[in-house]
């Protein structure tokens, strides 16, 4: 058994507790959370600390395969410009992707993350999320732009699905990747494959470009889609906005994680609160800034929106650290307190990721994980550019 104290202990699902303690057993579950009032008293066996304590981060957009990608792709080019690069910098030798997986999966270890959304398209981080002291979710990405391909590519996602269930045992569902990366037959003929699932993440108006793509039919996204060979302008019959074809196409009594919405406007997300049973809405604030030089505006998304925290891939990131994600929501938009930032990215990504019976929140028999927040202002109540996370368990 186990006791750590700080200067605010954070159960998130509760007010910030001042001089709390949480006791764990020798598995890291939690036994007991103790308030102690303004008067901290020494303990036996105590362990305290300077900063806060919060359960383990939850990153709810990774795209781990691509971590052999990190610096190669220019910054602030936009959506298109970003495609290309993935595209020309794709080919590597298994080994170096691989490699760089595994690397940059025990970093966010140690970065504190105990939860992830992951995105495959491949079975290169398989192994490593089947072995990782992480947990997973894997959600394997279907895309396409030519209908004559459409089978094949379903085909293709099942088999990768049954080889991460059957081969590695993950936690795996499929998902579509974009509303504009996926011929409407595709989508059509997907939708029975995704009845068996009960949670998607689909990348989500992360992009100027994806807005007018689907409201004017012209810009530099179309362009780029025309040089696959599609023509997007023939697709829908009458005009739809991203967010329809996404809700048109997926289970809406699932759990849903739109990823970015860089763009998205706060009558969208009401409407869409309004359609859809569970929508989370998915931040990835340091890959956002990558690329498009600009963040979601959190004023578009009321209360009743529930927020989460990604990293994105190191594509668009230079690094797989979600309180680095949170520094920056901060930075940019101070009026956030610091429990709303802490909610996001733990109990509400555990929430969306289906895992807060074991995630998210400082509980009585949960086993989410403890860590140290350092260098933080308390007396502000604020995170600094400082701030740093070290684990306790």
């Amino acid at each position: 058994m186990k006791k750590f104290s700080a200067n605010y202990v954070f159960p998130v699902n509760k007010p910030p507790i001042k001089n709390g303690i949480v006791v764990v057993d020798d598995s890291g579950t939690i036994l007991e959370i103790i308030d102690q009032g303004e008067k901290f008293e020494e303990k036996a066996n105590l362990e305290h600390h300077n900063g806060i304590i919060i359960p383990g981060f939850v990153n709810t957009h990774c795209h781990l395969e691509l971590s052999y990608l990190k610096g190669k792709i220019e910054e602030k080019k936009g959506i298109s410009e970003f495609i290309e690069g993935v595209r020309i910098n794709r080919e590597e030798e298994i080994e170096r992707i691989i490699e760089a997986a595994k690397k940059w999966d025990s970093i966010m270890y140690d970065f504190g993350i105990v939860a992830v959304g992951d995105i495959s398209n491949t079975e290169l981080s398989f192994k490593i999320k089947a072995e990782s002291k992480i947990f997973y979710h894997t959600f394997i990405e279907v895309f396409g732009t030519n209908q004559l391909k459409a089978d094949e590519i379903i085909e293709n996602a099942n088999s990768l699905y049954r080889k991460s269930k059957e081969e590695y045992n993950l936690s795996s569902s499929l998902t579509p990747h974009a509303a504009y990366s996926l011929h409407p037959d595709l989508f059509y003929k997907l939708n029975e494959s995704l009845q068996k699932f009960d949670i998607f993440s689909v990348h989500h108006q992360e992009s100027l470009q994806e807005i007018e793509l689907f409201a004017k039919m012209q810009g530099k996204l179309l362009e780029k889609i025309h040089s696959w060979g599609a023509k997007p302008e023939t697709w829908y019959k009458t005009p739809l906005s991203s967010t329809e074809i996404i809700l048109k196409n997926l289970p809406l009594d699932g759990h849903i994680l739109l990823v970015h919405n860089t763009f998205t406007s706060k009558d969208e997300v009401n409407s869409t609160i309004n359609k859809a049973k569970n929508v989370f809405w998915v931040f990835c604030p340091n890959s956002n800034i990558y690329i498009e030089n600009q963040l979601p505006n959190p004023e578009n998304f009321p209360q009743k929106a529930t927020i989460t925290i990604g990293t994105d891939s190191l594509a668009s990131n230079n690094r797989l650290s979600v309180l680095s994600e949170i520094i920056s929501l901060q930075e940019y938009y101070p009026q956030l307190s610091i429990n709303k930032l802490i909610e996001y990215a733990t109990l509400n990504g555990a929430k969306a990721l289906k895992m807060a019976q074991t995630f998210g929140s400082i509980e009585k028999g949960k086993k989410p994980g403890l860590l140290l927040i350092e260098n933080v202002d308390l007396q502000k109540m604020k995170l600094k550019k400082e701030s740093c996370v070290r684990r306790l368990i």
